[in-house]
């Protein structure tokens, strides 16, 4: 329930300024139901490179504890 609150306030703010236009859509999906959208969601922000972290980085501290640990470790995979 709480990741469902988190995806539909990432969507319904709509994209920040310079926010690839997918990231509000993966972003709310790294709280998905399933570990396999979870993981797809994940993989595919890293696909999207280093200029999302300025966007992930809020991420590292949702409320909700498996939102918070993979924006974290995609944060620290981007950084490098």
């Amino acid at each position: 329930m709480l990741a469902t609150c988190l995806a539909l306030a990432v969507l319904s703010a709509g994209p920040a300024a310079g926010e690839p236009p997918a990231f509000a859509a993966l972003a709310g999906q790294l709280g998905a139901r399933t570990s396999l959208e979870r993981d797809r969601a994940q993989q595919a922000l890293a696909r999207l490179g280093p200029g999302i972290l300025p966007n992930l980085r809020p991420l590292a501290f949702s409320p909700d504890p498996e939102v918070r640990r993979r924006a974290r470790a995609l944060a620290d995979q981007l950084e490098r």
